[in-house]
């Protein structure tokens, strides 16, 4: 009762500073994290001034205040979050997926002034598990059709193919599926053979898998 407590009063001081608007609080780009692992969200600009009153939200959720020198923090995030009274930076720890969103900080000093800034956070899977599925069959050249598919795990953005370190492009033989998680070689070719890389990514991780792949002559 005693957090909920000091949340209303908090409330209550904000909405008599609305009135005074200071400076608004500036954000670097909005940030990213990785899901289990930790980020810090925090103001380029932070007053120098006494704060009387700061909180942070998530979307319209209360995270933390903290009210003349005393911290009350929402239940649902006791033992994930830390805050730097000095910097204003909010630190969220065991990330989720569903912590991706806006976030809002207000903070009123001692001057009465209530500055306000928001920024958001997109939380990703970390990719993993990724490999390259081969043909099957003997590749011959001029008669065959190879098919190389990709699979692995997390949040997956973007994916890119290379051959023997080059970009591979699409062509009148070779196509890549919608999703670019495949690519079908028909008929394949001598100069078809080499090193096939295919890389997943997002802004958090990435993963490289390679095979090679061998075209046949008709002897």
């Amino acid at each position: 009762m005693m957090v909920y407590h000091r949340l209303y009063w908090s409330l209550w001081l904000f909405s008599c500073f609305r009135q005074n608007f200071g400076q608004e609080l500036q954000f670097p780009e909005p940030a990213n994290g990785a899901v289990g692992e930790s980020v810090v969200l925090a103001p380029v600009n932070p007053p120098s001034t006494s704060f009387l009153i700061t909180q942070w939200f998530f979307n319209s959720t209360f995270i933390i205040a903290v009210v003349s020198g005393v911290t009350s923090v929402n239940s649902s995030y006791e033992g994930r979050v830390r805050f730097d009274i000095n910097t204003l930076a909010l630190e969220l720890q065991n990330l989720t997926l569903n912590d991706s969103g806006i976030y809002r900080l207000e903070t009123s000093t001692v001057g009465a002034a209530l500055m306000k800034g928001e920024t958001s956070l997109q939380v990703f899977e970390k990719i993993s598990s990724v490999r390259l599925i081969d043909p099957e069959e003997l590749l011959i050249e001029d008669d065959s059709s190879a098919s190389i598919t990709s699979e692995g795990t997390g949040s997956i953005t973007s994916v890119e193919w290379m051959k023997d370190n080059s970009p591979l492009s699409p062509s009148n033989r070779i196509i890549f599926s919608p999703d670019n998680r495949s690519v079908s070689i028909s008929p394949v070719q001598r100069s078809d053979s080499g090193e096939y890389q295919c890389t997943y990514r997002n802004p958090v991780s990435s993963e490289t898998a390679k095979l090679s792949l061998i075209i046949n002559c008709e002897c």
